[in-house]
């Protein structure tokens, strides 16, 4: 990724602070969050700070604004909402993800993944093993293509977008 960023010096990724979806979504939850986040990340001024979050059933344009309206006053923020579920970007570039062990090498690219509910589910279906959110995770966003998930997944295009702003900030 940092290929698409060149020219913006160095880009440094804080360790993410993980908050269950039910917390997210109240504002005193995410507001300390995200401040938190901010200090960390803002200290000479620069820089921003990213919410994620999946929309599960839920429109992804509304979740996003509600999101953003809680966070806003935090300084510089964006809000991804991968639409249903944060898998379906791997679904989107799974046959990139065939280098990890416990994917089949006949695993394939899945058309329209954020179509429908089951991500995990649908991984779990492509792999040698039960997909497992804390240890599969962090693998498989080592090993994706982004070019792939981009062009498979909308909801990750703009989050290459917002990590783009984020960047220049």
């Amino acid at each position: 990724m940092s290929e698409r960023f060149s020219g913006s010096g160095p880009v440094i990724i804080e360790r993410p602070h993980r908050l269950p979806r039910g917390r997210m979504l109240k504002e005193e939850h995410l507001g300390r969050a995200v401040e938190l986040q901010r200090r960390r990340v803002q200290q000479d001024g620069s820089g921003g700070v990213l919410v994620l979050l999946d929309s599960d059933d839920d429109d992804a344009e509304e979740l996003c604004a509600q999101v953003l309206s809680v966070a806003r006053a935090a300084g510089t923020i964006e809000v991804v909402v991968a639409v249903r579920e944060f898998e379906a970007w791997f679904l989107a570039a799974m046959q990139s993800l065939t280098s990890h062990r416990s994917v089949k090498l006949t695993a394939l690219d899945v058309e329209h993944p954020e179509a429908r509910r089951g991500a995990k589910e649908t991984l779990s279906r492509h792999m040698l093993q039960p997909y497992r959110e804390t240890l599969h995770q962090p693998a498989f966003c080592a090993c994706i293509d982004i070019n792939s998930a981009e062009r498979g997944s909308s909801s990750f295009r703009h989050l290459i977008q917002a990590v783009g702003r984020l960047v220049v900030a």
